[in-house]
């Protein structure tokens, strides 16, 4: 059975800042990003508990061609994301929700 996805305010907005950042850059590079992270999503739904915990029990899936990570939590049926998180800039706020 497939889990829910909730994704927090605080992702949609990590999200919405590295597109328009990646579309400030190269027209269609946004785009891209944002296809790469739905691929983490639909990932993250398949198996759910396939990436191992990181912190605490926050559990992390790299987006495959972009420098970010999806910061998850798996409750029952739910899968909350919680952050869409930038590796190399401020690795460190990456876990704080």
């Amino acid at each position: 059975m497939k889990c829910t996805i909730v994704i927090s305010t605080l992702a949609y907005y990590d999200l919405e800042d590295a597109v328009v950042y990646y579309e400030s850059k190269v027209k269609g590079l946004g785009k891209r990003m944002e296809a790469d992270f739905w691929k983490s999503v639909d990932s993250i739904q398949k198996s759910s508990l396939g990436y191992r915990i990181r912190y605490v029990f926050y559990r992390q899936r790299m987006l495959e061609k972009f420098p970010y990570a999806v910061i998850y939590e798996v409750l029952d049926k739910e899968i909350i994301i919680y952050r869409v998180a930038h590796l190399k800039l401020q690795p460190e706020k990456k876990f704080k929700i």
